[in-house]
């Protein structure tokens, strides 16, 4: 699914033992530290063998399943899968299979590679659950004991973090590490703006407000393009991006994907509005690919719609700046040449979070100003 993909979770079986196949059929889907794909058959026939679960991950090399003809006998090709899962046994494994042997304690193949992964040892774990079969569920027990120092209480659930969660997680940690995070806050009168989409809304065009924002922030990167640039810290120097690729946070199942509108401060509202109603649509699906995230250069994100006024969102690192949007609520407000007049005003909070190695203080206020201004005097909005 990816170049540097090593393994991936098994996330679910579309066909079962016996059933015929066409090439192209989707045999099952497989999720990654970033996406989740159906994989299709390259073969007519049947399905003659499942050798994976459902939930289980597996090395990208490891035999998953047979595809034979109606009838056709395939011993043969089980007795060489065996055979070259024997022949690959490392040292280290057969030393860790003399030690299951020992103590009884059962661990397959997989299992131990988790636990080579997670640098946990054999005999530990083994000495901690004793003659019991070692899952998933044991390892995450034996990290939160031993790591953390959780003790669990009966009542608790484990449930270990997924592919795509391990993936965000290490990204806000070294997210959080390698920036010097600041945040400053705007607010911004939408009154215009909702105007101009529920105009057009009603025409048809189905305009969102996440893609005036986008649309708002591309503009402003134009002018202030420290807010479009990432930090090469081995050669300490600031490279600033020749394209705007503004993301776009998604919520999925399991996690967060940031699919990006590529060349946004070229595109119109309309059009913008359009990919990111396909990449709604695709997370629903959980069918966004790498593909649609890669080469982002600033992100939006929003949680407006769980009405949380404003936040403070983690940079998508490498990238320098995300903008933080938050609820648009009714509120009064003086207006008028003397400000002298209270009406009901449509106002959103949004909050810029840069990296102030990179970005100091006024230009990301002078950021902040600018998409305000164009989304208050709607600029190239219409």
């Amino acid at each position: 699914m990816n170049l540097s993909m090593e393994d991936g979770l098994l996330a679910m079986w579309y066909v079962k033992e016996g059933d015929p196949i066409k090439k192209g059929d989707v045999l099952f889907s497989v999720e990654n530290e970033k996406e989740v794909g159906d994989i299709e058959s390259l073969y007519d026939g049947v399905a003659a063998k499942l050798l994976a679960e459902a939930g289980k991950k597996y090395d990208i090399y490891t035999p998953l399943a047979i595809i034979a003809q109606p009838g056709e006998n395939i011993a043969e090709a089980l007795a060489k899968i065996k055979s070259d899962k024997s022949e690959n046994v490392s040292i280290e494994e057969a030393e860790e299979d003399v030690q299951r042997e020992l103590s009884k304690t059962i661990i397959l193949p997989k299992i131990r590679k988790i636990l080579r992964e997670k640098g946990i040892s054999v005999e530990d774990i083994s000495a901690k659950f004793g003659n019991v079969k070692i899952t998933e569920k044991e390892i995450a027990l034996f990290e939160q004991e031993n790591s953390n120092g959780i003790k669990l209480e009966p009542n608790d659930r484990i449930e270990p973090m997924t592919s795509m969660m391990l993936a965000i997680s290490k990204n806000m940690k070294q997210s959080c590490e390698q920036t010097a995070r600041l945040t400053n806050f705007i607010e911004v009168d939408m009154t215009d703006a909702m105007q101009i989409q529920a105009k057009r809304n009603a025409a048809g065009e189905k305009l969102s407000v996440t893609a005036l924002l986008i649309k708002a922030c591309a503009y402003a990167l134009r002018e202030y393009d420290i807010c479009n640039a990432v930090y090469d810290e081995g050669n300490q120097r600031i490279i600033y991006r020749g394209d705007v690729n503004v993301g776009c946070a998604v919520d999925v199942k399991g996690g967060l994907v940031v699919p990006v509108v590529k060349g946004a401060d070229k595109k119109n509202v309309a059009t913008i509005s359009a990919e990111i109603a396909e990449y709604a649509k695709k997370g629903e699906e959980m069918k966004i690919t790498s593909e649609d995230m890669s080469g982002g250069t600033f992100t939006v994100t929003s949680i407006g719609m769980f009405g949380a006024a404003f936040f403070t969102p983690i940079i998508n690192y490498p990238q320098t700046a995300i903008l933080g949007v938050g609820t648009i609520k009714t509120l009064p407000r003086y207006i008028g040449k003397n400000y002298d007049e209270i009406l009901p005003r449509k106002i959103m909070m949004i909050g810029l979070t840069y990296d102030h190695r990179v970005v100091n203080g006024a230009p990301a206020a002078r950021f902040l100003q600018c998409v305000r201004d164009i989304l208050e005097q709607c600029r190239g909005l219409e």
